[in-house]
């Protein structure tokens, strides 16, 4: 990620409130890991239309990533396992203007029912 990059990633809320906010669930000593929070929780409406309305599809190194938009701009990306969610991360370009890109994400957040977690700020 690059240094103009500013990373979030989408949670979903029924995790957060089963977990009472406990985001120390989503690190290790290697990092975070959002995976967990998709374990028992998934999307109930068809994610990759929505994001598609963002941004358009792009080309991936994995076959289990699934990304929209520009990876050295601002993109969306979704790691599957097995057919489910493992995460869905967003980096957004903070040299360009930002804030109707960030309304997106925030409605994109609103209609999966998920929050913002922001791994830096724990």
């Amino acid at each position: 990620m690059a240094t103009w990059q500013f990373k979030l990633e989408l949670v979903p809320r029924a995790w957060v409130e089963a977990t009472t906010n406990s985001v120390d669930a989503l690190y290790d000593s290697e990092g975070y890991d959002t995976s967990v929070a998709w374990e028992q929780f998934s999307p109930s409406i068809e994610v990759e239309p929505l994001i598609e309305a963002i941004f358009p599809k792009g080309a991936s190194w994995h076959a289990d990533l699934h990304t929209w938009g520009d990876e050295e701009r601002s993109d969306i990306q979704i790691w599957y396992k097995n057919g489910s969610f493992e995460s869905i991360a967003v980096r957004l370009d903070l040299r360009e203007k930002y804030e109707s890109l960030l309304s997106k994400v925030a409605d994109l957040a609103s209609k999966l029912d998920c929050v913002v977690f922001i791994p830096e700020s724990k």
